[in-house]
C-alpha cells in the first residue's frame, strides 16, 4: 500500500484548516499510511494553536518564509513530505469515505507505480470531465521530483492549476479516476463566502499576470523536455491546403430557366470543394466578349489574385458537378494537358447540315476538322486528344494561357474564312496549336445545348438517333 502526503495549505487561521484535516482522518481506513502537512507562511506561525498539533500524530506543519501564497506553500510542504503519492489539500478541499482505499485500488489496477497524475471528482462541473482542469492533482513523488514542485514557482496563484494539467497532458501522465469523487466546497461555486483570502487569490491582477505566464510557458512547452523529444519525434503538421480556385467564365446573351437552375445547383456544389468565383459579360462583338472574361481574371492575377482554373460555360450549355469532377481528374492526372473539354451536339447557324460533334481538329491550312461521332466512340479510351472545341465545356489551367499572346481570343484575319477571320473559339486554338498547348476532350462529358432549336440529329435523318445517343 503506497504511503499518501496530504499537503495543505492554508490561510485560515487559527482553525480554518481543522474541519478538512478531520475529515482525512475520519474517512480513511484504519491501516492507512499517511500524513498530514499542514503548510502556513511565516507571517501566520503565531495564529497556529500549539495544543491542536501537539497531539495528532499524524500532523506535521511547514512554516514558507518565501512569498506570502498558497503556491510556495504547496511546495514547502511537499519538500517536506516522505509519502509516494502526494495530494493537494486545502481548506475547502474534502475526501471521500476510504479515500485511501480507493486510490490504492485504481494505482495497483492500473500498475501506477512511477510517474502519474490522478484526475479525480471534485464535484464541479467545470472539472468533472475527461480534459478538464485539475485544481487538486493527485501526483506520484517520481513525477514531483522530475518537475521540482507541486505548482509551478513562477505563478503567484491563477492559471497555476491550468498549467499543471497541461503540461501533464502533453506529457502522457493524466489518468482519469474520476469514479473518485470528492468534495469542493469552493467559494467560486457559490460553496461558500468569497472571503479576504479568496479576494487576494482570485484579483484581477493575480488572473493578467496568471494569463501572461501560462502563454509565455505554453510557447516554452512548459520547460519540460520530455515534451521538447516528444514534439521533435513528431511530424511537422502539414500545410494547410488551399482550395483550388476555379473561376467560372460565363459569356452569354440570354440564359433559359433551365440553365439558370443547373447553375446554380453547380455553383451551390462545388463550393462545398473549390473556391469558386464568376464573371460575366457580354456584348454584341463575340471577341470582346470572351476577352473581356479573360483580360479581367489575368488583371486579378497581376494583382496578386491565385486562379487555378478557368471553367468557359456558354450560355447554351451547362455540366454537372459528377461531368466537372471527371476534367479535374483528367488535369490532375495529365500534368501535360492544358484543359479538358465536354463536348455537345452542333451545327451550322441555319442546320444546312447534319449535326456534329463540338471538337475536332485543325488543317494545315487552318480549318476546322470536327471529330466524327463514330471516331470518337470508336477511340480507346474515354479521353481523346483534339486540337480545338466550340467551348461548350472547358476548364483550362490558368497558368496555361501566359504561353498565349496578349488577347488570344481576337480574330485570326484569314480571307479563307467566312468574312474573312476566324471565329473567337477557333482563332482562340489555332494560337494555342501554335504556342504547343495540348488539349483532351473526354467523350463521357456530353453536355446538353440549350438551343430555340435543338441540335441533336432527328429520327429520320441519315444517322439514327440511337447511333447518336449512345454516349
Amino acid at each position: 500500500m503506497p504511503k499518501f502526503s496530504i499537503l495543505h495549505a492554508t490561510k485560515r487561521l487559527p482553525n480554518g484548516w481543522h474541519q478538512a484535516f478531520r475529515e482525512w482522518c475520519d474517512n480513511a481506513t484504519l491501516d492507512a499510511d499517511f500524513e498530514y502537512i499542514l503548510a502556513i507562511h511565516d507571517s501566520d506561525k503565531d495564529k497556529l494553536p500549539v495544543e491542536m498539533v501537539m497531539f495528532e500524530p499524524r500532523l506535521h506543519v511547514v512554516v514558507n518564509n518565501q512569498r506570502d501564497s498558497a503556491i510556495d506553500n504547496w511546495n514547502a510542504a511537499a519538500e517536506m513530505a516522505t509519502g509516494d503519492v502526494l495530494i493537494i489539500g486545502a481548506d475547502d478541499f474534502y475526501p471521500p469515505a476510504g479515500w485511501d482505499e480507493q486510490l490504492t485500488n485504481f494505482i495497483h489496477a492500473q500498475n501506477l507505480f512511477v510517474e502519474f497524475m490522478l484526475r479525480v471528482s471534485t464535484g464541479s462541473p467545470h472539472t468533472d470531465l475527461p480534459g478538464r482542469n485539475m485544481p487538486h492533482p493527485i501526483m506520484s513523488r517520481a513525477l514531483y521530483k522530475r518537475w521540482g514542485y507541486v505548482f509551478p514557482p513562477m505563478y503567484e496563484s491563477m492559471y497555476s492549476d491550468n498549467d499543471n494539467t497541461e503540461r501533464a497532458e502533453l506529457e502522457g501522465v493524466v489518468w482519469d479516476a474520476l469514479h473518485i469523487q470528492f468534495r469542493h466546497e469552493a467559494a467560486v461555486l457559490g460553496k461558500a463566502e468569497k472571503d479576504a483570502v479568496y479576494r487576494k487569490q482570485n484579483r484581477e491582477e493575480a488572473y493578467r499576470q496568471g494569463a501572461a505566464m501560462l502563454e509565455q510557458r505554453r510557447a516554452a512547452n512548459f520547460g519540460s523536455p520530455v515534451i521538447e523529444e516528444m514534439r521533435k519525434l513528431q511530424p511537422p503538421p502539414p500545410a494547410p491546403i488551399q482550395p483550388k480556385h476555379v473561376a467560372l467564365c460565363l459569356p452569354g446573351e440570354w440564359f433559359s430557366s433551365a440553365y439558370v437552375s443547373h447553375l446554380i445547383g453547380l455553383f451551390a456544389t462545388l463550393m462545398t470543394k473549390y473556391r469558386v468565383s464568376t464573371t460575366f459579360s457580354y456584348c454584341s462583338n463575340v471577341y470582346l466578349t470572351r476577352g473581356t472574361l479573360l483580360d479581367s481574371l489575368q488583371k486579378a492575377v497581376r494583382a496578386g489574385e491565385h486562379i487555378d482554373y478557368t471553367l468557359w460555360l456558354d450560355d447554351d450549355n451547362i455540366v454537372t458537378p459528377q461531368q466537372f469532377e471527371r476534367l479535374m481528374l483528367h488535369l490532375d492526372q495529365h500534368p501535360e494537358l492544358d484543359g479538358v473539354m465536354g463536348w455537345a451536339w452542333c451545327a451550322s447557324d441555319h442546320y444546312e447540315t447534319d449535326p456534329t460533334v463540338s471538337c475536332g481538329y485543325i488543317t494545315d491550312e487552318g480549318k476546322l476538322a470536327p471529330m466524327s461521332y463514330e471516331k470518337m466512340m470508336a477511340a480507346p479510351s474515354d479521353l481523346i486528344n483534339i486540337q480545338y472545341s466550340g467551348f461548350p465545356v472547358a476548364l483550362i489551367r490558368m497558368g496555361s494561357y501566359e504561353k498565349l499572346d496578349t488577347f488570344p481570343f481576337r480574330a485570326v484575319l484569314d480571307d479563307r474564312y467566312t468574312f474573312g477571320m476566324a471565329g473567337e473559339d477557333l482563332s482562340f486554338f489555332i494560337r494555342a496549336k501554335q504556342a504547343g498547348l495540348n488539349f483532351a476532350v473526354d467523350r463521357t462529358v456530353r453536355v446538353p445545348h440549350y438551343k430555340l432549336r435543338d441540335a441533336t440529329p432527328l429520327v429520320g435523318q441519315a444517322k439514327p438517333l440511337v447511333e447518336y445517343n449512345a454516349a
